[in-house]
């Protein structure tokens, strides 16, 4: 027969265990939706290059950088994307 402190050990173990099964499966939930992508496009001194061209190719998507160097795209579904930013 297990002591006391020997049953507290054991039961605090499967607790934990479900815990972090829940957690992993609540996580991989949260990736189904769609997505989006977003940044600031900079060049290689640290300035912000205004109209620079973000293309995501399986997506068909091009669009240029605003005057503060932002980009956003969103509604995307979870897929590999690659992304090209031309020089």
């Amino acid at each position: 027969m297990q002591s006391p402190k020997e049953l507290f050990i054991v039961s605090l173990r499967f607790v934990v265990c479900i815990f972090v099964i829940l957690s992993a499966t609540l996580s991989l939930q949260a990736q189904n939706g769609p997505g989006s992508i977003s940044g600031t496009v900079l060049d290689s001194a640290g300035a912000v290059l205004q109209g620079a061209e973000i293309e995501l190719k399986e997506n068909g998507i091009l669009l240029a950088s605003s005057s503060t160097g932002a980009f956003k795209i969103t509604n995307l579904h979870p897929a590999l994307t690659r992304s090209r930013f031309p020089t």
